[in-house]
């Protein structure tokens, strides 16, 4: 699979110290073999407290491992810290792995239809 493959709008959920939290990853079409992604979290249904924020992420898919590293704020909500991602479940409809953050467990989002 290609990075190419991947681009466009992912959503579902992270877990955090704050609890649940909605995600939506947007993935551009690559450069090579890098691409760009914003990372854009908020309030989920069983978390509605938690608020908006996004921060844009460089994207690599090597030896079946997406990683998405963070790289600048673009809205940042106070005490909120940047995370990376590690996909290691990378399909064109699902990616699921780890976020690699203090606090911090799990990711899964699927594609957008639409």
């Amino acid at each position: 699979m290609s990075l190419r493959v991947l681009a466009g709008r992912w959503t579902g959920s992270y877990r955090c110290g704050q609890g649940e939290t909605a995600l939506t990853l947007t993935i551009d079409p690559p450069e090579g073999t890098i691409a760009s992604a914003v990372f854009d979290f908020g309030p989920s249904p069983v978390n509605p407290a938690v608020p908006h924020g996004s921060f844009a992420m460089g994207v690599g898919y090597v030896d079946d491992v997406l990683t998405f590293t963070q790289r600048r704020w673009i809205t940042r909500p106070t005490t909120y810290s940047m995370v990376d991602l590690v996909a290691v479940e990378v399909s064109p409809v699902r990616l699921a792995g780890r976020v690699t953050g203090q606090g911090c467990t799990t990711f899964t989002v699927t594609r957008d239809r639409g």
